[in-house]
């Protein structure tokens, strides 16, 4: 990895960002918000925010695996230091954690700026994560049907 990841270097605890995050979501108008769990592991934040009178719920990911997959692709296990294996992914774990909330915090503090401002809705900016399923979201519903549904609207299309 030649550059260095974004917020690598952060000493915050993934439950302090998630933590803050809660915080920006309330100003946003978030009226229930509770904690994911995975393995004991905070893996996600789900909040109701009201649109035109209804209450809609919302799932924020938190995807640290992707950050961890990175970690180690830069930094190979090395057995001459002096720590385990298992110590070694761990560290690199705790690591992908704080780096991976940290990005979402600062991701949803700048949709909140914007939502501050006026330039957007709460629900313009986190529609993809609005659950449409008992737990599949909008993006996954998209996917799930391979986008098709937007071929509908396709110009030139009767």
């Amino acid at each position: 990895m030649s550059e260095t990841l974004f917020m690598q270097t952060t000493g915050v605890p993934a439950a302090t960002s998630a933590g803050e995050i809660m915080g920006l979501l309330v100003r946003a108008g978030a009226n229930q918000i509770t904690t994911e769990y995975t393995n004991g592991r905070i893996s996600g934040i789900r909040f109701s925010l009201p649109i035109a009178g209804t209450s809609y719920t919302f799932q924020l990911p938190a995807r640290t695996e992707p950050v961890y997959k990175t970690l180690i692709k830069a930094k190979p296990y090395n057995s001459h230091r002096r720590r385990s294996l298992q110590q070694y992914e761990e560290d690199m774990r705790q690591s992908a954690e704080r780096i991976g909330w940290r990005q979402l915090f600062r991701w949803v503090q700048a949709q909140i700026a914007v939502i501050d401002i006026g330039m957007v809705a709460a629900h313009e900016v986190f529609l993809p994560y609005m659950l449409v399923g008992r737990n599949q979201t909008v993006l996954q519903m998209f996917e799930e049907k391979q986008f098709k549904m937007l071929m509908a609207g396709k110009e030139g299309e009767q």
